[in-house]
């Protein structure tokens, strides 16, 4: 299948623009792209294009939007919420995505090449979205070599790009990237849609306003400043540099257990943006940023953790997999990793750490909590520690402790702002670290199996998933 030839000067619209969105990636997922197909349907529907989007289907997922057409797909054999795509209209969706005028495809997989088809069997302009670089994206499947699926994934994409007759790319770096890869196709940049609508009038929170110290409503201002939150990666584009130079107020640097001892390349990672932070943290105070990280363990039901697999193979009817029932986890929600944020923006100072004291509990006990929350006798199998796999999450050293202030539910760890004078540590020593230990899920408090199922019965994850059992949950809580 080559490149098209399409005229685009002969697009002349005589009734209601109809365009076809096919993608991989749609909701319930929740992500960057599937915010960027949803502001793409809005943008178009509000200039009178008519859209119908063809995504996958997931089990026990309800449309509301009648514009929705799901297609039959699988389970992936990874811990993903992705699905395999089945290239198949049911009869009853066929009429449905008759008469598309223009075809948009978001992915160069199953639902790219079934767009692709359909667009050349009736001679109708092909556009693809290319939303991020997808071999970046490799690790989501172990099961093969990284690199060989690297290759694999810009192989896809250089092919499939050079089959559409126009590319979207977000970004002028991603431009460069699938020329660099050989794609010959016209590409347009188009930054990705924000509703500033849904953003205009802000949640202006006077609580919020003072934990952040920033002026409210009658400190100068009628509504007081301007206040934004960002959360996103370390890019070159929005580093520590940049946010410095920016003179952003405070930055908050997020770590995870994996930064102490470390054992792979994530874990390297943080503990160097760690030690980046503390090594910018004085001269940055001077230019008015402060910069404070945070460090905690697991983020129970946080994408690639073992709750939701847990749930996955009970709703499959198979055994419950465990590596070590004696291994031990931080027990920590995606709220109270927000609240940790917000205490380390009131109460950081320039290089300060802070980790909550959040409970732990044995992978063993967490496999029979989960049992009883969902009323299974699912038997649990042990299939054996895995490489690069801790008994115990780490969140402080024995050093660190040394110096870390005990702040009720928290601990701030103060920057080691030792000068170049070795013989105070070398003749004299730090008593206080020969007394410590490290803080770890294997000394912290430890909870059992129903103070477990209690814990887990607050997550919004687990209420879902209840809600989408068969049978109703027999266990009294």
């Amino acid at each position: 299948m080559g490149a098209s030839t399409f005229d685009w000067g002969t697009l002349v619209s005589v009734h209601t623009l109809h365009v076809g969105l096919f993608t991989e990636c749609y909701r319930p997922i929740v992500n960057g792209i599937v915010a960027s197909i949803d502001a793409l349907r809005s943008g178009l529907r509000a200039r009178g294009v008519a859209v119908t989007t063809i995504a996958p289907g997931f089990p026990h997922f309800a449309d509301s939007d009648a514009g929705i057409v799901r297609i039959p797909s699988l389970p992936l054999p990874t811990s993903t919420d992705y699905r395999l795509c089945v290239p198949y209209l049911r009869s009853g969706d066929r009429a449905r995505v008759r008469g598309i005028d223009v075809v948009h495809t978001h992915s160069p997989f199953v639902t790219g090449w079934m767009g692709a088809n359909y667009a050349r069997r009736r001679g109708l302009p092909l556009v693809f979205t290319y939303h991020t670089r997808l071999e970046a994206y490799a690790h989501y499947v172990p099961i093969f070599e990284r690199r060989t699926l690297e290759r694999a994934a810009e192989t896809l994409t250089r092919a499939y790009a050079n089959v559409a007759d126009a590319v979207v790319v977000p970004t002028d770096a991603m431009l460069v990237r699938l020329r660099e890869l050989g794609v010959t196709s016209r590409i347009a940049v188009v930054a990705s849609s924000i509703d500033v609508a849904a953003f205009a009038a802000g949640r202006r929170s006077t609580a919020v306003r003072a934990l952040l110290g920033s002026p409210s409503a009658g400190a100068g201002s009628a509504q007081g400043d301007p206040l934004a939150l960002v959360v996103s990666r370390l890019a070159k584009e929005k580093n520590l540099e940049a946010a410095i130079a920016a003179r952003v107020a405070r930055v908050i640097c997020l770590s995870t257990d994996k930064a102490v001892y470390p054992i792979n390349a994530m874990g390297l990672s943080k503990a160097l943006l760690e030690k980046l932070m503390v090594a910018k943290a004085v001269s940055a105070k001077q230019r008015g940023t402060i910069l404070c990280g945070t460090r905690y363990g697991n983020v129970m039901c946080s994408r690639g953790s073992v709750i939701p697999l847990f749930v996955q193979q009970i709703q499959r009817r198979e055994a419950l997999t465990v590596t070590d029932p004696n291994m031990t986890r931080f027990m920590m929600s995606i709220k109270d990793a927000v609240e940790l944020v917000l205490f380390a923006f009131q109460h950081g100072k320039a290089g300060d750490l802070f980790v909550e004291k959040a409970p732990a509990t044995e992978i063993g006990v967490l496999a029979e909590a989960v049992k009883q929350v969902f009323d299974t006798d699912s038997t649990v199998r042990v299939i054996g520690t895995r490489h690069g796999e801790k008994l115990y999450e780490t969140l402080l050293t024995r050093e660190e402790m040394a110096r870390a202030i005990d702040m009720g539910h928290y601990y701030r760890v103060i920057t080691d702002d030792r000068d170049l004078n070795y013989k105070a540590f070398t003749s004299e020593g730090f008593p206080q670290c020969s007394h410590g230990a490290d803080y770890h899920s294997h000394n912290a408090q430890r909870l059992g199996v129903e103070e477990t199922v209690k814990l887990l019965l607050t997550l919004d994850y687990i209420h879902g998933a209840l809600d989408k059992m068969p049978k109703p949950l027999a266990y009294a809580v």
